[in-house]
């Protein structure tokens, strides 16, 4: 019986084996990005945006599978890191956050410490006075939204449609733009899977480590890959300099789980915020104002 969702098993096999695995999983991923983007412009071009969207999901997804796997060569000897990264490569919300990430232009590990603490929540408050309503994860309401059509309630005793309006919902590419940099380089193949590797093997960082850090060893792996011939760099330097600007730090040293919270436990705590604020403007006379 052929199993799916097997790349946990990685971690049986010797190093040199996973990087080769590695190597296998990139470069079909980075064909399959290359397709869906083409695919993707194409309805774009077509004024199918519904379509675009929609499938642009998916293409980021596929994207952050791509830096998933790097992120399992930079720290080939783990199995812990491993684990964690195989289980990251099945979900949704951990392959949003690590399209969120690369989206952003964090200057250090701390951003992202915080940035991938802020996305885990799996709702969250917000409004006129920062605590009013309760939302969803907006990074998975963002893919539902895009992909599927739904009847939900949106406040307290209040229900619509929701979903197919292509206006509604934000996309970022920049993954995807980075994943295909990558691909142009050469960094999407066994090669580059153990450049990767050897390039990160025993690096130390910190919440104070800045981005240069990443782009030290990113220029690293880049020349490692590329043809050292100087027409060929200046063809590929707009990649280069994206892969430079954009491959930041691991983030296999983080827990991207969803953090569970009823929705009548947030709504408890907006109101328990609501409350303190008007105490802290009104004074203890704040309940007359309820």
């Amino acid at each position: 019986m052929m199993l799916p969702r097997r790349l946990g098993q990685i971690v049986k096999e010797k190093p040199e084996v996973r990087l080769s695995i590695i190597g296998e999983g990139l470069e079909l991923l980075g064909g399959h990005v290359e397709s869906l983007s083409a695919s993707i412009e194409s309805l774009l071009g077509s004024g199918e945006r519904a379509g675009a969207v929609a499938l642009g999901v998916v293409c980021t997804e596929e994207a952050a599978k791509v830096l998933i796997l790097l992120d399992m060569a930079r720290d080939i000897n783990s199995q812990k890191v491993l684990g964690s990264s195989a289980k990251n490569f099945y979900s949704h919300l951990p392959r949003a956050i690590y399209a969120a990430v690369h989206g952003a232009n964090p200057t250090t590990y701390a951003e992202i410490v915080q940035d991938v603490a802020s996305h885990r929540e799996s709702h969250y408050l917000d409004g006129p006075n920062d605590a009013d309503w309760v939302f969803r994860n907006e990074l998975l309401r963002q893919r539902e939204t895009a992909l599927y059509v739904d009847y939900e309630e949106n406040e307290p005793g209040k229900f619509g449609w929701t979903g197919g309006d292509p206006e509604l919902v934000y996309v970022s590419h920049e993954i995807t733009r980075l994943v295909l940099s990558m691909k142009a380089v050469g960094m999407l193949t066994e090669t580059g899977a153990k450049v990767t590797s050897e390039v990160w093997k025993k690096s130390v960082f910190d919440e104070a480590t800045r981005w240069e850090y990443c782009r030290d060893k990113a220029m690293l792996v880049v020349r490692s890959v590329l043809s050292p011939d100087a027409e060929a760099r200046q063809k590929f330097w707009p990649d280069i300099r994206r892969i430079a600007e954009k491959w930041t730090f691991p983030l296999t040293g983080l827990d991207l789980r969803v953090v569970n919270h009823l929705p009548d436990e947030m709504r408890e705590k907006g109101s328990a915020v609501f409350e303190q604020m008007m105490m802290d403007e009104y004074g203890p006379s704040a309940h007359d104002y309820r």
